[in-house]
């Protein structure tokens, strides 16, 4: 992994902890959608070998943030 994506995928997960231990899912599962894209787009590109696991844990952290954010579990 080139050094200026391992510094942008660093700095975008920490910014998913900090939305998560604020309690903003909403902007957490934005962020973690993101930081999904942005390794996707950079294994499409060739600048990252990719790994299934940790797509496959962004996805799922995305989907469970929606799901806490959704009004249905508020009431």
């Amino acid at each position: 992994m080139a050094q200026d994506l391992y510094n942008n995928a660093q700095k975008q997960a920490a910014e998913i902890d900090q939305k998560i231990q604020q309690g903003s899912t909403a902007q957490a599962a934005d962020k973690a959608q993101a930081l999904d894209k942005t390794l996707s787009d950079a294994q499409r590109k060739g600048k990252w070998g990719g790994n299934a696991q940790i797509l496959q844990l962004l996805t799922q952290l995305g989907r469970v943030l929606k799901v806490a954010r959704s009004p249905r579990l508020a009431s």
